[in-house]
């Protein structure tokens, strides 16, 4: 009976340098990870108070927007029909072949009717950009009047924006109205 103590007692002290080693090795791993986020977050800020030493070049566009909006409402404010002199500015070639701009009433159909489009509520939106193209989103409620008889359609519309010869100009569009 006299090895037991013995024994219980090797055991306690090897347990016992077994756990003083483990909290030891944690001490020395804790240490060194609160070095490394010491350097991180020195690093950040440093590089958060540092200049940058070249101008970006690809940063949202708001002239590209400014120009969106010119377009809408060439294009969404007429009487009759959009005037395709006052939309050209502001769309590629590309986008000018998809664009509606005569009457698609058969002939004598409506000759008496007066068809009037008006946009209100007009806000932009900037969605992917790069340094020469610019994609926005515009919602706005366009207001047909039909012989005087108004009626609101709310209207979303994404429009892909490339500048063209220094000029920002709509080069494809999606249309959506409800």
């Amino acid at each position: 009976m006299k090895k037991a103590p013995w024994i219980i007692t090797v055991i306690l002290v090897v347990f016992l340098l077994v756990v003083t080693q483990n909290n030891q090795e944690l001490k020395k791993e804790r240490t060194e990870a609160q070095q490394k986020v010491q350097a991180l977050e020195k690093e950040q800020e440093n590089q958060e108070n540092r200049p940058s030493d070249v101008p970006s070049t690809d940063t949202i566009h708001e002239e590209a927007g400014d120009a969106a909006e010119q377009f809408v409402e060439a294009y969404f404010e007429y009487n009759g029909n959009p005037i395709e002199k006052d939309v050209r500015p502001y769309v590629t070639d590309q986008l000018m072949k998809d664009l509606s701009f005569e009457d698609t009433a058969k002939d004598g159909e409506y000759e008496s009717e007066s068809i009037e489009s008006n946009v209100q509520e007009l806000d932009v939106y900037y969605g992917e950009y790069s340094s020469s193209q610019q994609t926005v989103f515009m919602t706005f409620t366009n207001v047909l009047s039909f012989n005087g008889v108004p009626s609101d359609a709310k209207s979303i519309l994404k429009v892909d924006m490339i500048e063209e010869n220094g000029e920002w100009k709509a080069d494809a569009m999606e249309f959506n109205q409800y």
